[in-house]
């Protein structure tokens, strides 16, 4: 009886480390990759906020000068010195295009940092299988393995997981998983190219995966090869 429950008890431990099934995955949502951004520039926010009350303070100071330089410049009773409203004027407008400038650049850093973060979130929901056939998306190796990706023709992706058999322990140390896609052959397509990847053993579970439905990583980084302007000609490593 103590030797049951022990063993119900390890399948449990067991089954809280075993990763999720595919089935069970949650996609990733836009408010989760807005987390992940605030995380990795926590005060971008907050300069967001500062430099957009500069922006407002200036062009209402800038927009208030205004009269009082056309005062001065018609030489209106108790107007303002010319110099002192030109000098007034100026300050204002180098203060907006400062604090425009800035809160520019901070936004389309933002901008940048969020599609970066939903494109890794799309290559997440890609699937992989491991040597125990257990099926899963990217996205549930977080934390679990450093995913490396490679990505080219047969013969490239051929040749890039013999040379890093080499390093096989080290890289099993360091928690990396190869994940070889042959996908950039002449004149086949994805489905046929995938044929060519090698079949998991026992030993592969802690060092290689195979991927699932070829062709979403196909599209994913022919999507990402375009947006950026490159060629897949020397295949790619991710």
């Amino acid at each position: 009886m103590v030797r049951r429950a022990d063993q119900a008890g390890s399948d449990q431990q067991e089954k809280k480390r075993s990763p999720k099934t595919v089935n069970s995955f949650r996609p990733p949502s836009k408010e989760e990759a807005s987390l992940r951004a605030e995380a990795e520039a926590p005060f971008r926010s907050f300069r967001i906020v500062i430099f957009g009350f500069g922006v407002i303070s200036a062009g209402l100071a800038t927009l208030f000068s205004i009269p009082t330089l056309i005062g001065a410049l018609a030489g209106a009773p108790n107007a303002k010195d010319l110099t002192e409203a030109l000098q007034d004027i100026l300050i204002n407008v180098t203060a907006l295009g400062v604090c425009g400038y800035l809160l520019r650049g901070d936004l389309e850093a933002r901008e940048k940092q969020m599609a970066r973060l939903l494109r890794e979130d799309q290559l997440g929901m890609c699937q992989v299988e491991l040597a125990n056939k257990k099926v899963l998306r990217l996205g549930q190796l977080r934390g679990a393995a450093r995913p490396v990706i490679v990505v080219g023709s047969q013969e490239q992706v051929r040749s890039a997981l013999k040379l890093a058999e080499k390093y096989r322990e080290p890289l099993m140390e360091r928690g990396v998983l190869v994940i070889g896609i042959p996908v950039y052959d002449d004149g086949e397509g994805a489905e046929g190219a995938a044929e060519d990847i090698p079949e998991l053993v026992a030993e592969d579970l802690r060092w290689r995966a195979k991927p699932l439905r070829v062709n979403e990583w196909k599209a994913w980084f022919d999507e990402q090869a375009g947006a950026s302007g490159k060629t897949v000609d020397k295949g790619l490593v991710r």
